[in-house]
């Protein structure tokens, strides 16, 4: 029994230790496998499809794997194949446990107050993207703190009111 438990636990470590690189132009690339033996996963080519796909949870191969990756305690990393543009919406990125990278690169962040404060604007990446609801605002010293982080700020279609 001892045995068991050891070879279980050496598969564990070596799985927080593991990353995997899914992509999604590949629809056959979506396999549990991946989720069992790694836990950090960077999902590539990501379309404005996938990500509405996301928003609306529709059923399908995508929501169903991205589901099962959340449950087995993966760190997911989905980088996209366009920049932050007003079609995304911020309530997405607050709603799923995720790491949102633009196709530049940049981590995308989005904030579920009505007024944006510096401290949490210091919680995010230099030169990353904010994604805010039409209606937030940012407060005096959080202008500052975007500007000397070199954060853009991309404001979505969705009203901070509707969320």
């Amino acid at each position: 029994m001892d045995e068991i438990i050891a070879v279980v636990l050496k598969r564990l470590q070596a799985r927080m230790k593991s990353q995997a690189t899914v992509d999604l132009a590949d629809e056959n690339s979506l396999v549990e496998t991946s989720l069992l033996h790694h836990h950090y996963i960077k999902v590539t080519g990501v379309t404005q499809a996938h990500l509405e796909a996301l928003q609306q949870r529709q059923a399908g191969p995508w929501l169903t794997w991205m589901d099962q990756a959340i449950a087995y305690g993966c760190d997911i990393s989905l980088v996209t194949t366009m920049v932050v543009n007003q079609q995304w919406n911020p309530e997405m990125i607050l709603q799923w446990p995720v790491r949102f990278i633009d196709k530049q690169g940049r981590q995308v962040y989005s904030f579920k107050e009505r007024i944006i404060s510096a401290s949490a604007i210091r919680t995010c990446k230099n030169e990353s993207v904010i994604l805010k609801f039409r209606g937030q605002r940012f407060t005096a010293l959080g202008l500052d703190e975007l500007r000397s982080r070199q954060l853009e700020c991309v404001e979505g279609t969705k009203r901070y009111a509707d969320w």
